[in-house]
């Protein structure tokens, strides 16, 4: 099959924060591409995101879906489409409203299983956060740069959301010896491409290969799945890569409400992290999860010198629970 008559199904999920998917969904429908599906996924949130997306999509998505839980039971709400743009089924954009938030590996995946329903053979698929903007050559780019390599999965250049959109990251860099996580912002610090992922805001591949690789680990409730997919995608034989074309403008941290200048530190969010980091290092690399202990044993330690005893011991809580 010709990869560039493939169709690219967008994946975006929401939860509790319609304002920045709605703002998303226009600047993905405002570009000249039409071979995509937008599949919007609500992450049982407890705001009017529904409402607010349904009200948005009244001329523009033509299915809804009620998920209870079973991927094989799907019910089907049809939408009356006005526009006889959006009517055809080979672009069907798609709102699935899922009854618990499983987290964004969960998400991810019911919106790969729904692209499955309407789209039997091999697509693109394109995991796009939610509080991101694209403009016209974003998609083009991530094909053309897709389609130079046996790459398994790329990522964008991911810019600041706001003018004059400095570099927030060209890609993920872990080390395996510190278990440290960082994100590059110089292309010439990227050297050791083994470690080197696509960051989370942007992930493209296919439909065929994220379903040999088995999708997101949904053990990661937030944070390091892109990492784990990555580590499957390179086990399987394909390349990582960045499109330093396709660019993505994002609102760093508007998802999890945990920007960096925010005063107050969402626990909750952190946990995500520190359960992620031990739960990445006892899958992939087991003989060195002390390393990842010690990691944030050290963390621990550092809030604890700062006096922030409950941030510490909270630390603590995550090594000796963690499963």
């Amino acid at each position: 099959m010709n990869k560039d008559k493939l169709l690219t199904n967008i994946v975006v999920v929401n939860y509790n924060n319609w304002e920045d998917t709605i703002v998303c969904l226009n600047s993905i429908l405002n570009t000249t591409n039409l071979s995509y599906r937008v599949i919007i996924v609500d992450n049982f949130s407890s705001d009017d995101s529904i409402d607010r997306i349904e009200n948005w999509g009244y001329n523009r998505l033509n299915n809804s879906i009620d998920f209870h839980g079973d991927r094989k039971k799907m019910e089907f709400k049809t939408f009356e489409a006005n526009n006889d743009e959006f009517v055809e089924e080979k672009f069907t954009h798609i709102l699935v409203k899922s009854n618990r938030n499983g987290g964004f590996a969960y998400a991810n995946n019911l919106g790969a299983y729904v692209s499955k329903l309407f789209n039997i053979n091999n697509s693109y698929l394109w995991f796009l956060n939610n509080d991101t903007k694209i403009n016209d050559r974003t998609l083009d780019a991530l094909i053309d740069y897709f389609n130079s390599d046996n790459y398994g999965l790329i990522g964008s250049l991911i810019l600041d959301y706001d003018k004059p959109h400095a570099i927030q990251a060209y890609c993920g860099n872990l080390n395996k010896w510190t278990a440290n996580t960082k994100v590059i912002t110089n292309q010439l610090s990227i050297k050791k491409t083994d470690h080197i992922y696509p960051v989370g805001a942007s992930l493209f591949t296919t439909s065929e290969i994220y379903s040999t690789v088995g999708g997101m680990d949904e053990s990661y409730f937030l944070y390091y799945e892109e990492l784990d997919l990555s580590k499957k995608i390179l086990s399987n034989g394909y390349k990582l890569g960045i499109s330093i074309d396709s660019h993505v403008y994002h609102k760093q941290g508007a998802t999890t409400k945990s920007k960096k200048n925010q005063k107050k530190t969402n626990l909750a969010m952190e946990g995500y992290k520190y359960r992620g980091l031990l739960r990445f290092y006892r899958k992939n690399y087991p003989k060195l999860t002390i390393i990842s202990i010690l990691n944030l044993f050290l963390k621990s330690f550092k809030r604890m010198m700062r006096l922030e005893f409950k941030h510490s011991f909270y630390i603590l809580k995550q090594i000796f629970t963690s499963k």
